[in-house]
């Protein structure tokens, strides 16, 4: 990676079962980024859509690399910018290395969550992390905000 490229890694969990990160890769061709941009896709143990996957990424116009099922997921996000991935743990992950996201929801009912979160200022938008290279967590918000939707999240599950 080059020294003033941003890293962005794809990841949604070991399945992947609506099939994101195909349909995020095309987003993403829509896009003009106006910098230097390298993405990660990191891929779990039962992803299916590989064929989809190399046919989409044919015509992609950025550099990437695919990343199946990594032995220590931790270590392929050393050099990482910014994530998108699937609202869930992964969110919590991404923070916690305070790493700026961008998150699809998978499952309906956290549509509430995830849209308090986004005005929180700690996830973003496709668009938001795409047209500026300079995006980072308000670390005031991090520390304020953290642990108070991770108590509020496990409260809604037991509840």
């Amino acid at each position: 990676m080059k020294k003033n490229e941003k890293e962005i890694v794809i990841s949604f969990g070991g399945t992947d079962l609506k099939n994101l990160t195909v349909k995020v890769i095309n987003k993403i061709k829509n896009f003009d980024i106006k910098f230097n941009v390298s993405f990660k896709i990191i891929l779990g143990p039962y992803y299916k859509n590989y064929a989809e996957l190399y046919e989409t990424l044919r015509n992609f116009k950025y550099k990437y690399q695919i990343v199946e099922n990594p032995e220590n997921y931790a270590c392929q996000l050393i050099n990482t910018n910014y994530a998108i991935t699937a609202y869930g743990v992964s969110f919590y992950e991404f923070l916690y290395m305070n790493i700026p996201t961008v998150n699809f929801l998978v499952n309906d009912q956290d549509a509430n969550i995830l849209d308090k979160i986004i005005k929180m200022g700690i996830a973003f938008k496709l668009e938001e992390i795409l047209s500026n290279s300079e995006i980072i967590l308000d670390q005031d918000a991090v520390k304020k905000n953290k642990m108070e939707i991770f108590y509020k999240r496990i409260l809604k599950e037991i509840e």
